[in-house]
């Protein structure tokens, strides 16, 4: 497929507007509100020690970043999915 073929065009014009929103969206949300931060892991089963380490690092990475000043001004808020 050509680069200037029309399809194609409008495809990466469509991207770069969705990446364009998801860059300024977050920077209209109040400073004052936690940024959530949602993640699924398995933590039972065959794949538990493995999930458990990544809740691990995952508290430390926000921790970090929180008290760097936070992601976008805001502090971050982890929420875990079972």
């Amino acid at each position: 497929m050509k680069a200037n073929h029309p399809k194609t065009v409008s495809f990466m014009f469509t991207i770069s507007l969705l990446l364009a929103a998801e860059l300024v969206i977050p920077f209209q949300v109040k400073a004052d509100e936690p940024y959530p931060l949602g993640v699924t892991l398995g933590l039972s089963g065959t794949g538990a020690p493995y999930c458990r380490e990544a809740v691990e690092g995952l508290e430390l990475a926000v921790n970090d970043i929180n008290s760097q000043g936070g992601f976008a001004w805001q502090t971050l808020h982890q929420t875990l999915h079972t």
